[in-house]
């Protein structure tokens, strides 16, 4: 019997620390959490196989092929294209996702900010659960901070993400431009709005940093609002080839790629 439709949201580029959340206990539900965690491997039996050995085999791949559907099912199209080359294995598209969205970077430590910040109690939710959810951030924070990372970084970042988190609506394309940013500081984002607010020519009807955020255009994906150098598309391209490269030297190396002389 199919499961019935998630009730939490997709996957998308701002809510990886909540979506974990719901994501493993929907696949706990399933029974395949083990297999995604690679705490539970596929048995192993000597043949012939008696009917309770077949049973235990195909309820194990049943298993596989559900996690693997339900993670599929359960992220925005943009972060299928992590997927598309492991959408069989449920254990590497879990950890395909976490590597994406668990960066060392001060866009992804935002996130989790804004996770913990907006943290509420559900209808149905006991507090021991609430509380656990909690402390599930906060060792997310602990774990996307650098080697270096202290309390006057930490009070600049928590500056710096207020303002971004402050912009209203039509300053969403800039909000994503400065998330994007691998090395954004405190005083890079100051002079960023001192500049774009005196920028000459700007719209009256329109803020002057969410105009400036908008013509920035993209010569790979021919999409405003973000650099070359920040495109997602880019780098998901640039991983495909490495790994298509990567197969073909494989390939060549096994000897299989070699044509047969006349």
């Amino acid at each position: 019997m199919a499961p019935s439709p998630a009730s939490f949201p997709k996957l998308s580029n701002r809510n990886y620390q909540q979506w974990r959340l719901d994501m493993e206990a929907r696949l706990r539900t399933l029974g395949a959490m083990r297999i995604v965690q690679g705490t539970e491997s596929r048995p192993q039996f000597t043949e012939p196989l008696d009917s309770g050995e077949r049973r235990e085999l195909r309820d194990y791949d049943s298993r596989v092929d559900a996690a693997a559907g339900e993670i599929w099912n359960c992220v925005e199209r943009e972060q299928q294209t992590h997927l598309e080359a492991i959408r069989d294995d449920p254990g590497a598209m879990w950890r395909k996702l976490e590597s994406v969205h668990m960066q060392k970077c001060p866009g992804t430590r935002f996130n989790t900010y804004n996770a913990l910040l907006s943290l509420s109690k559900a209808d149905n939710e006991s507090l021991s659960t609430l509380s656990m959810r909690a402390s599930q951030l906060k060792s997310d924070m602990k774990a996307l901070r650098p080697a270096d990372f202290d309390l006057s970084k930490l009070d600049d970042e928590l500056v710096l993400m207020a303002l971004i988190r402050a912009l209203p609506a039509e300053y969403n394309a800039l909000r994503q431009t400065l998330l994007l940013d691998d090395s954004p500081t405190l005083e890079k984002l100051q002079d960023t709005f001192v500049e774009l607010e005196n920028q000459p020519g700007a719209p009256s009807s329109t803020p002057a940093l969410s105009h400036a955020a908008s013509t920035l255009s993209c010569m790979f994906c021919g999409r405003s609002g973000h650099s070359e150098d920040q495109c997602f598309a880019k780098r998901d391209a640039s991983t495909k080839a490495k790994e298509k490269a990567a197969q073909r030297t494989q390939y060549q190396r096994s000897g299989k790629g070699k044509r047969k002389e006349c």
